[in-house]
């Protein structure tokens, strides 16, 4: 068992690698946060090494700078560095801007690492698409090699709605790869109904307790109440909902305040404007990791009211430090939370029940104390980063043997 080895005697018996579009890099660096924090979990805990990263970039021409600045970002990200010792590689990639061309990130991406030739034994690729299938293109110089591919949630829920193209390269990935890892059952369940002989297992998400850990109780004025948001800035997360609420509540509770974390290039213009006129909403914009438990422990209530989800870090997170938590029963929040005893559950798209849940839990403080208890024993008993990285050794052991 990985726990009870020497982890100063590390082995690799087999060429491991990671490739996720999604990893950090030095521009990006909250991007796929929960992968880097995986492997750093990986190299803490199990007897096994990973030989390299491949964390393909978009390539990004220099007039593109003037288009939209992610893109200037994009140019600025180093070809290579090192996590845990580990290198990491950014090849670069063709993108199309625009969800219809969304399948062709999986072929040029693929191509990418074909030409690299990288020489390994296991795939672990995260996402369906575009890395799923890139894994595929690499397979085809590394004929013997196993390819693991783990499925967060929009790679299934959302990716598949693009078009006709992109949903059939996602199917013939998912029935096609050695063993699929999906972070909620409710996303094995849904693989399952595409392809009923794959090799599927859960392994949920971690947490680093250290980081999220909960501040010390303190009694906060009743002229104060947090709200908190944290996550991609977007229709599909309910922000406008949650904009709409705040709104409703504002009008009997003039003293609430609502924090946004996130990138909020996606958000309507006029909206935004509107919002920043009222100096109890802060747009915090996008904050390092290590800068998301300041946030947490100033806030009241973490309100994530999503349309879809896999099993989102931010929740595990708000746990951790004893946020109570306003929650939609989509994706895999509901294995982990339950109604009235984790945390309050309102349907997606529903802004009056989002409102009352706001206003319930700003009058009781009893209730909120008792969302924040149950839901910070919860995940300090099942969501562990060591059981997470149990859970992987044992699948990569599998095709080692």
């Amino acid at each position: 068992m990985a726990n009870t080895m020497n982890l100063d005697q590390k082995i690799s018996p087999k060429k491991i690698m990671i490739l996720s579009h999604l990893f950090p890099n030095n521009e990006f660096v909250n991007y796929g946060i929960f992968v880097k924090e995986q492997i750093k979990a990986f190299a803490a805990y199990s007897f096994l090494t990973i030989a390299v990263i491949i964390a393909p970039v978009p390539y990004s021409p220099v007039f593109f700078k003037y288009v939209r600045r992610k893109w200037d970002k994009y140019a600025k990200i180093v070809p290579t560095e090192k996590c845990c010792d580990i290198l990491v590689h950014h090849p670069r990639y063709l993108v199309i801007p625009g969800t219809n061309y969304y399948w062709i990130k999986g072929i040029t991406l693929g191509v990418a690492v074909w030409l690299k030739n990288y020489q390994v034994d296991i795939i672990h690729a995260h996402c369906l698409l575009p890395d799923g299938l890139a894994a595929l293109f690499l397979k085809s110089r590394n004929c013997n090699a196993k390819i693991i591919c783990t499925i967060h949630g929009s790679d299934l829920n959302v990716y598949p709605s693009y078009n006709r193209i992109t949903r059939f390269l996602i199917y013939y990935v998912a029935r096609r790869v050695d063993q699929i890892i999906c972070v909620s059952d409710a996303l094995r369940e849904k693989i399952l109904e595409i392809s009923p002989n794959a090799n599927v297992t859960t392994i949920k998400n971690g947490i680093d307790f250290d980081k999220f850990a909960p501040q010390e109780e303190e009694q906060k004025p009743d002229s104060q109440f947090n709200i908190l948001f944290i996550g991609k800035v977007k229709k599909e997360k309910g922000i406008y909902d949650l904009l709409s609420a705040y709104e409703a509540v504002k009008k009997s509770h003039q003293h609430i305040q609502l924090t946004i974390v996130g990138d909020c290039s996606e958000l309507d213009p006029r909206i935004n404007k509107a919002s920043t006129a009222d100096n109890h909403i802060q747009f915090a914009g996008v904050v390092p990791n290590e800068e998301i438990k300041n946030y947490l422990n100033q806030a009241d209530v973490f309100v994530l009211p999503s349309y879809s989800e896999g099993l989102p870090t931010v929740m595990l997170e708000a746990m951790a430090a004893k946020v109570p938590m306003i929650l939609t029963p989509v994706g895999g929040i509901p294995e982990v939370v339950e109604h009235g005893k984790t945390a309050l559950l309102i349907e997606p798209g529903d802004i009056s029940a989002l409102s009352a849940a706001i206003t319930k839990l700003l009058v009781d403080r009893d209730l909120r104390k008792q969302l924040k208890d149950n839901a910070y024993t919860k995940v300090r008993a099942e969501f562990s980063w060591k059981s997470n990285v149990d859970h992987l050794s044992k699948v990569y052991e599998k095709f080692i043997r």
